[in-house]
């Protein structure tokens, strides 16, 4: 496993989505349902700013989901190094 993940084989970004969980597939339907409402009642220009913002607010989203697995990460590990220190 540590030679996939030096090899930059292992990405939980790509393989790990929570498509199954209902709290998850709920949202998603809510955000499509209010997107088709948007598309419908916006401008071209105004449906343009809306785009915007949604791409903004997952660009940082997707930044704070990468250090809060860098934090996970390197807090999981002192746990274990502390588990296995004499």
């Amino acid at each position: 496993m540590l030679e996939e993940l030096y090899y930059g084989n292992i990405s939980p970004t790509e393989s790990f989505i929570p498509t199954k969980h209902p709290d998850y597939q709920k949202n998603i339907k809510i955000m499509l349902e209010l997107m088709e409402y948007f598309e419908k009642k916006l401008t071209k220009d105004d449906n343009k700013i809306l785009d915007d913002l949604i791409s903004a607010h997952s660009a940082s989203s997707s930044i704070c989901e990468k250090y809060l697995f860098i934090y996970g990460f390197k807090l999981a590990s002192s746990i274990w190094h502390e588990v296995f220190s004499p």
